[in-house]
């Protein structure tokens, strides 16, 4: 097909080269009922391409010839199919009225859509608000529509570009904000990753350059977060525009285009000045996201703050809250010598005066002093707030414990630094030094608790392995706590009689490498085998059973299998399925029988290249070459329970409350078996797991 350019400007802008043959919203026609789509406009041509459905979006590609007019079919993940219909078929595809919004299911798909792309709820929700409201209306003049408000020819080029991760969505999905979420959270997840090339430290970008994006397209957003945040605005985008025939002109409609945000009393900003101005609208848009939030019930939001507050799993923290109180010394000459010992940690040579900024200075004191030898060799040791960008790795939502990073505060300052204990509104609340409470006006600075917006964080960092590391070390202390599993254990948590030899070999990885994940806990442990259960039938099977009959495949996959002819096709054929399945998903895409080469592998059913490849990264095992190692006992286990230490799957069940069906989702990426695991973990807890 001949290439048409078409842009995308939502998060892309106007450079962003788009996609083949893309859909006139005024054409958009669909068919009055189910019919077969033929090779040739004859009713005896054959149909390799299946039929078109009632709904299904076409267009036409050719004029009418006899009673037939060639169409052009758009199925999920924006798959083109051609072929013959008869023109009686044919209706006018007018647009359904947009549904009304179910505000805790839009924050739930959020929540889980920021998980699965690694990026920030809160945001999510903010960018909607801000551009619709949190409403599925449709904008009059530009036929944008939905809480994020794309138009049918940026839907569609969506779709193509990003094929392998919309493999199941298809362009009537415009109207559903849930999927539009969805599209949004992998759009935010691209510009977050071309953002952090660009900016210093390589630090994740803030809610307001995101959102700069949002306003006006990547490309030109990196061109200005790239250059002087004092220059005025007009005078950067002239360079950005430079290659243009005619740059003053396209420097004006942009900035006409976005006067509220880019001018002043019709006077260009700087960039540091519109990013001060996007705070309004989008501080807004945070404060009800967090309402949002905070209204879900507590299983679900356990995905958005993991686990309770546990200073096993962050042990600085116990320095840290015994430090509050600590303020300095106002009289003249005198300084509190508890500040000047956080200052030597970093300024070893010389004593440093308590009225010099010491935030930075107060968490490397934590991180010195702390038990942990992973914590201290860690520790930058640095009194330069914006240095703390570089420690640990960076997260995408705050946890209790997390090293917050916050832009500059006042003049001259490299930033602001401490550890997040909560958030509240579009609050973080961080526990640090030389900062105030603000109801204590007109008081020193101190070691307290105070809360900074969220649109003001650079970046959350965490050290990758802590609670792995602290909880291994606390098996050598005389409060041992030793694994004590036996095949006994796991025909109780699996409800089985009887187990196989795999089973055995299964046990005998667990043992061998739970404790050194952080698995040393009754509640983890029983979580962990209650999954691991689930995943492997009973722990009978180290590789994804896909001999499916055509009614279960209707079960398990039904917008995939629509009809039993269809799922016939691959009932009781593993190998054809998997390629259906899972060829163009989970980083498959591509890749010569990726999907059955990654098919669901180990006690954990690790699935997909993308997923062998976070293996192979962190353990160095050649698993993407020789993806059969995870489908043995020893080797899959390890990779099982470093990524259930990855994704900090212990914190679903360690706190008072249990988020079980959070915690299901996680790890399986739905609810598929959820009611057994509840059961699993059931009989597991009513066993002595752990001594």
């Amino acid at each position: 097909m001949a290439l048409l350019r078409q842009y995308v400007p939502t998060l892309f802008g106007a450079d962003r080269q788009m996609i083949d043959n893309p859909i006139k919203e005024s054409t958009m026609l669909t068919t009055t009922r189910r019919v077969k789509l033929r090779e040739s406009a004859s009713t005896e041509a054959a149909n390799p391409q299946g039929v078109v459905r009632g709904g299904d979006i076409i267009e036409k590609i050719g004029a009418e010839e006899n009673g037939w007019v060639n169409i052009r079919v758009f199925g999920p993940g924006n798959a083109v199919r051609e072929g013959w219909i008869e023109t009686k078929y044919l209706k006018e595809a007018t647009a359904p009225e947009p549904l009304e919004i179910n505000l805790e299911k839009f924050a739930l798909a959020a929540l889980y859509n920021a998980r699965d792309f690694n990026n920030n709820a809160y945001y999510l929700i903010a960018l909607a608000h801000v551009l619709s409201g949190i409403e599925n209306k449709v904008d009059p003049d530009t036929k944008a529509r939905g809480p994020y408000q794309f138009t049918s020819e940026q839907w569609q080029g969506l779709l193509s570009l990003h094929a392998e991760e919309l493999a199941d969505a298809r362009q009537r999905d415009i109207d559903d904000p849930v999927i539009q979420s969805l599209v949004a959270a992998l759009l935010v997840r691209e510009a977050t990753t071309q953002l952090q090339a660009i900016l210093p430290d390589r630090r994740l970008p803030t809610a307001n350059e995101l959102f700069l994006c949002q306003l006006l397209g990547l490309p030109m957003a990196k061109h200005l977060l790239s250059g002087d945040l004092t220059e005025g605005v007009n005078t950067s985008l002239k360079r950005y525009f430079s290659a243009r025939s005619a740059p003053d002109e396209e420097v004006e409609k942009v900035l006409t285009k976005h006067s509220g945000y880019l001018t002043a009393e019709t006077q260009p900003r700087t960039l540091e000045q519109i990013l001060d101005a996007i705070s309004g609208p989008l501080d807004a848009g945070l404060k009800r996201a967090a309402e949002l939030l905070e209204a879900l019930p507590d299983d679900e939001r356990a995905s958005l703050l993991p686990g309770e507050p546990s200073d096993t799993n962050a042990p600085w923290m116990i320095l840290a809250k015994a430090e509050i109180g600590q303020t300095e010394d106002m009289r003249k000459g005198h300084t509190n010598e508890r500040i000047t010992e956080y200052h030597a940690v970093s300024f070893a040579a010389s004593p440093r005066l308590d009225d010099i900024a010491w935030c930075a200075a107060f968490v490397s004191w934590c991180m010195a002093q702390c038990e942990d030898e992973k914590v201290r060799s860690a520790s930058i040791k640095s009194a330069l707030a914006a240095d703390w960008i570089k420690w640990g790795t960076a997260i995408e939502q705050p946890v209790y414990g997390a090293l917050v990073v916050l832009e500059p505060l006042v003049d001259g300052s490299s930033g602001h630094v401490g550890f997040a204990v909560g958030v509240q509104d579009d609050y973080v609340l961080l526990l640090g030094g030389n900062q105030r409470d603000l109801k204590q006006v007109g008081q020193p600075d101190a070691v307290c608790i105070r809360k900074f917006r969220l649109s003001k964080v650079r970046g959350f960092r965490w050290l990758a392995g802590i609670s792995s590391s602290t909880q291994h070390s606390e098996q050598q202390t005389s409060d041992v706590r030793e694994l004590k599993i036996t095949l006994d254990h796991l025909k109780a948590i699996s409800g089985r009689n009887t187990l196989n030899d795999t089973a055995s070999e299964i046990l005998t990885a667990f043992n061998k490498y739970a404790a050194q994940f952080g698995l040393t806990t009754q509640k983890a442990v029983a979580f962990a085998l209650a999954n691991f259960s689930i995943e492997t039938g009973g722990f009978q099977q180290l590789e994804e059973n896909l001999n499916y009959t055509a009614q279960r495949l209707r079960e398990v996959w039904p917008s995939r299998f629509e009809t039993l002819q269809k799922a016939q096709e691959y009932a009781g054929n593993p190998q054809k399925l998997a390629t259906y399945v899972y060829g163009n998903r989970l980083g498959n895409a591509g890749k010569q029988d990726a999907g059955w080469k990654y098919r669901g592998s180990g006690p954990g059913q690790v699935t997909g290249y993308a997923n062998f490849l976070t293996v192979e990264n962190i353990t160095g095992m050649k698993v993407t070459q020789n993806p059969d190692l995870l489908r043995q006992a020893d080797e899959g286990m390890k990779a099982a329970l470093l990524l259930w230490q990855k994704w900090s799957m212990n914190s679903f069940v360690e706190g008072p409350n249990l988020f079980l069906t959070a915690g299901r989702k996680r790890w399986n990426g739905g609810t598929h078996g959820l009611k057994e695991m509840k059961a699993a973990y059931k009989r597991a807890m009513e066993i002595n797991l752990v001594s």
